[in-house]
């Protein structure tokens, strides 16, 4: 665990991203999140990268997967911006569906 730990800190403080405090990290997010969800919906397709699923969409899906069904109290505030933006709740039902034959979780 510790070897890890010491690994993600030095990739965030090489990111500048270690010194943030918690609403510029929360903003930060934001920002990130709503680029990705006009590229979704400028795409106009399934995936990432148009209908072909990628490493990238499962990356993407399990990071937001994790937030929107998590139930933490800490994180309540990134899962409210991702409900926010449609198209990124849509592209985790979609693939949810698509990938795992389920119905959707979220809505």
């Amino acid at each position: 665990y510790l070897i890890y730990r010491k690994h993600t800190i030095k990739i965030l403080k090489v990111k500048e991203i270690w010194s943030l405090t918690y609403e510029q990290a929360v903003m930060k997010f934001e920002t990130t999140v709503k680029a990705l969800s006009d590229k979704i919906q400028q795409n106009n397709s399934t995936y990432l990268f148009g209908d072909n699923f990628t490493k990238a969409d499962a990356h993407l899906y399990g990071h937001l997967y994790s937030i929107l069904h998590t139930k933490i109290t800490e994180h309540e505030d990134i899962r409210n911006i991702l409900l926010k933006l449609k198209p990124l709740v849509d592209y985790v039902n979609n693939i949810e569906r698509d990938v795992h034959g389920l119905s959707l979780l979220v809505s």
